[in-house]
């Protein structure tokens, strides 16, 4: 895939993660437990859903997986000791065909992040490693701790989130 797919890709996905965010880590829950035939849901609170990051990391990989986005791999880099940002390094296998598909799969990342980030999660930045199904990396883009806290904030709208992303967008 090139650039400029990549680049059309993200366009997209304000309508996606305008959906995603309250849907996913707003709802106040965390699974469905079956009772008497009928599904229902558990309740968490944002304190049980953020007490650490694999907790969190685990909920991010749980919510990708059950969209159908494959090989998700997380891992958290904190770097405030020195000065630096607190890191979500997220990679995945893309398995689009299409614009729109890449779209979708960016979306949802871009979404799950910053609804983890605004529900309470401890987190500053996160950078995306797109690999191809062999795993081969194929691209990248991130998130950076201003865009994180100005969305979070108010300060920014999800349409011009997406659009700092597309930014950074680099293929390999």
């Amino acid at each position: 895939m090139m650039k400029e797919d990549l680049i059309a890709a993200l366009v997209g996905i304000t309508f996606f993660c305008v959906i995603t965010i309250p849907l996913l880590f707003f709802t106040g829950y965390l699974d469905f437990r079956t009772d008497g035939g009928a599904e229902v849901p558990i309740p968490i609170t944002p304190s049980d859903s953020y007490a650490s990051d694999e907790t969190a990391t685990l909920l991010i990989r749980t919510a990708l997986s059950g969209q159908g986005i494959r090989g998700v791999t997380t891992q958290v880099a904190d770097g405030r000791e020195k000065g630096g940002t607190k890191n979500l390094i997220l990679g995945y296998r893309s398995t689009a065909l299409t614009v729109n598909e890449l779209e979708a799969e960016t979306g949802y990342i871009l979404g799950v992040y910053l609804g983890a980030a605004g529900g309470g999660w401890d987190i500053d930045e996160l950078s995306v490693v797109v690999g191809d199904v062999n795993g081969n990396a194929i691209g990248m883009w991130y998130c950076t701790k201003d865009w994180t806290s100005d969305y979070i904030n108010g300060k920014i709208s999800i349409e011009g989130v997406s659009l700092k992303v597309i930014s950074s967008m680099t293929t390999f």
